[in-house]
């Protein structure tokens, strides 16, 4: 399945761990979401990683996870 995806979803992923984490790595979804994206990771970094219980290691890995 196809799913396109906004940073707002993605930034509640990452602040949080939940069912929306677990769907949205789900191996049969195949993500689409803007090229900004990531300038909105990087221009929010900081407050993201302020709200997450995340470390900055697992906050990385995440975008990595991502960007592939």
């Amino acid at each position: 399945m196809d799913l396109v995806i906004d940073a707002n979803i993605l930034f509640s992923v990452v602040i949080k761990n939940g069912a929306t984490e677990e769907i949205l790595f789900n191996e049969d979804l195949h993500l689409f979401a803007p090229e900004f994206l990531f300038e909105e990771f990087a221009k929010y970094r900081d407050i993201l990683l302020a709200k997450t219980e995340r470390t900055q290691q697992e906050f990385n890995k995440f975008l990595i996870v991502l960007k592939n």
